[in-house]
Formats: C-alpha cells, structure tokens, sequence
C-alpha cells in the first residue's frame, strides 16, 4: 500500500469540493443570479464552487486575516 502524505490542509477541502464534490447535492442549490453568502469562507472553496453559477452577488466572510489575501 502506498500512501501519499500532503502536509497542505487545504488539500483535502479542495479534494472534498471539486473532486468529490460534497456540495452537489438537492438540498444545497444555487441558482444563476442568487445572491451566495460564505460565512467561514476559510480557503474560500466554497465561493469558488458557487461563482461557477453566476450569482449576482457573493460575498465570503472570515474572521482569520490571514486568509484575506486567499
């Protein structure tokens, strides 16, 4: 058994959201010109899986200033 150990915790959000895709799912929709609010926006992958349905407005909220910039 190999295993492979990737030391970057976003990965595995990432790897959740658009590999697995958890969020395609009947109770979560998002429809074009919703408006999408991200509370604990974290990476914000989140917010980059919603964009792809063209809301009119998304905002992403997070309380870490460390992750402004992401």
């Amino acid at each position: 058994k190999i295993e492979t150990i990737i030391e970057d915790p976003s990965y595995y959000s990432y790897d959740e959201v658009f590999n697995k895709e958890i969020y395609k799912d009947k109770l979560l929709v998002i429809n074009e010109g919703d408006v999408v609010v991200d509370i604990g926006g974290n990476y914000g992958f989140f917010s980059l899986y919603a964009k792809q349905f063209n809301p009119s407005k998304l905002l992403r909220l997070n309380h870490q200033k460390r992750l402004l910039a992401v």
